[in-house]
């Protein structure tokens, strides 16, 4: 599993907890997590934007911090990579710095 680390730049739009996870099979209880969306803009080709909204985990440690950015739209670094069966996701770095951009 290859992770690269890039720059996401948006707005703020929503922080939530996801539901809990019960494995239907084991019972075993997966704790849901702290997640933020931001709303990002793609330029694509044809000189058009795209407006797209990326959900990732929040690590705790910025929940407060992300909190206080709702509405504002926000520069911080993101990992992004592929598990072995393709399934493609996106983090934010446990070491990221959130900066304000407006």
């Amino acid at each position: 599993m290859d992770l690269q680390m890039i720059t996401l730049q948006g707005q703020v739009l929503n922080i939530f907890r996801s539901d809990d996870y019960k494995n239907a099979k084991t019972g075993e209880v997966t704790l849901g997590r702290s997640r933020v969306q931001i709303l990002g803009e793609i330029h694509l080709e044809s000189g058009d934007v795209q407006m797209q909204i990326f959900e990732l985990s929040l690590p705790e440690r910025f929940k407060d911090e992300m909190q206080e950015y709702k509405g504002h739209v926000v520069r911080f670094e993101i990992g992004v990579g592929a598990t072995a069966t393709g399934k493609v996701y996106i983090m934010m770095a446990q070491k990221a710095h959130i900066v304000l951009v407006k």
